[in-house]
């Protein structure tokens, strides 16, 4: 198995940069690690697919970057945890570092990705996107546009959450019976 450890060294950092700037400005003068995105089914036969994630991650962040790759070995096995990952990138001089991970289902797939602050280990960005396996490139494509904007504390902010959908246990308990 074939793993990759990608580090983006993007311009010169500025002091005070809040996670609500622009992803272009947030990684201004920083460097952002790319962790490899975990096979969250454990099919052992797409390991490949976290490495091509995070390989079309570093591709589609900002163009003045430089990628630096690693050998597997530099990866520490619990990178996949937010607060290692953020342990990681500041080990590599990182400001940010941006894990996720991957999980199928039938043909189906789901990937997630989070960029952290890798001096206090905060999420300030997520972004998940779904589709079929085989429009793999183009859930890729989709990824960094999706961290663009900050992430939404959706449970302190009750008008952002989804509805309840009737079939859920809480929808179920609030219906009166017929």
């Amino acid at each position: 198995m074939i793993v990759c450890l990608i580090v983006l060294s993007v311009a010169a950092p500025t002091a005070g940069q809040e996670p609500s700037l622009p992803l272009a400005q947030l990684f201004d003068g920083t460097r952002v690690l790319v962790l490899p995105f975990r096979n969250i089914s454990g099919d052992p036969s797409t390991d490949w697919v976290g490495t091509g994630i995070a390989e079309a991650v570093a591709a589609d962040l900002p163009p003045t970057t430089e990628v630096v790759l690693l050998d597997a070995d530099q990866i520490p096995p619990e990178a996949g945890d937010t607060l290692e990952a953020a342990a990681a990138g500041r080990r590599a001089g990182a400001r940010w570092a941006i894990h996720g991970g991957y999980q199928q289902v039938g043909t189906q797939l789901r990937i997630t990705a989070r960029v952290i602050d890798c001096e206090t280990g905060t999420v300030v960005r997520s972004g998940r996107v779904d589709g079929g396996f085989d429009e793999l490139f183009t859930l890729q494509d989709r990824i960094v546009p999706g961290l663009a904007a900050p992430s939404i504390d959706v449970e302190s902010n009750p008008a952002l959450r989804p509805p309840v959908s009737p079939t859920t246990p809480a929808a179920l308990a609030a219906t009166p019976d017929p």
